[in-house]
């Protein structure tokens, strides 16, 4: 839960520095650093399934890096339990992958639209 609360602070003040700041395409590159924050996401859940999926190997379940934990939390730690959080975790980047598509090319159309108003006038 830590992690997704501070990706959302650290996507929102992207967004306001980034249109502060007047970036081209503020808007498709804040959702891309969140694409960017859910892969880091996805890839700590990956190791944790993995690394848990193996009860042989293991006494009992861990997390064994940082950010899964952060994800993940202290509460009722079982394989079932890493599995469904890392699929929604896939669901949600899969989400934020197509809001990224979406929004690049409403900024082009956009873009575009500007520029034929400027040729035009």
């Amino acid at each position: 839960m830590i992690y997704i609360i501070g990706c959302l602070v650290m996507v929102i003040g992207y967004a306001v520095v980034a249109r502060a700041a007047s970036v081209s395409s503020a808007w498709s590159k804040t959702v891309l650093v969140a694409v960017l924050l859910s892969l880091i996401g996805n890839v700590a859940l990956v190791s944790t399934v993995a690394f848990n999926s193996n009860p042989v190997m293991n006494d009992g379940f861990s997390v064994p890096n940082r950010v899964a934990y952060w994800i993940i939390g202290e509460d009722g730690w079982s394989v079932a339990r890493f599995s469904r959080i890392l699929e929604l975790s896939i669901w949600c980047t899969l989400s934020i992958t197509l809001l990224f598509v979406i929004v690049s090319v409403w900024e082009a159309l956009r873009r575009k639209k500007k520029l034929r108003a400027g040729h035009i006038g």
